[in-house]
């Protein structure tokens, strides 16, 4: 009698020899002889060479650095806008001290 397919999903010994679980499960992974050559499948099953916690931590990190880029270039926008004010200012001064001078 052949047993039904979603019951010997669920059966540990069939997971444990079908190599598709076995690197979704991350208690049968260390056992994976893909992962231990360095081969792990991503959450859409492509194969991948990095970890999937170093790819998370990649992608974790590629978001802040944009962040960043982000927050830097808003920072110089508002410096820029900081120099041309002071570089009126200056301007002005000088203007001001040309006045006085040629007043006495």
């Amino acid at each position: 009698m052949a047993k039904d397919p979603l019951v010997m999903a669920k059966d540990p010994l069939v997971m444990a020899k079908d190599p598709l679980v076995m690197a979704k499960d991350p208690l049968v992974m260390a056992k994976d002889p893909l992962s231990e050559a360095g081969f792990y499948f991503d959450e859409v099953d492509k194969l991948r060479v990095l970890e999937p916690e170093v790819s998370q931590k990649t992608s974790e990190l590629k978001d802040e650095c944009k962040e960043f880029v982000d927050k830097i270039g808003q920072f110089q926008k508002i410096v820029g806008g900081l120099i041309e004010l002071v570089d009126e200012l200056a301007k002005e001064a000088e203007t001001e001290k040309m006045m006085v001078s040629y007043r006495v």
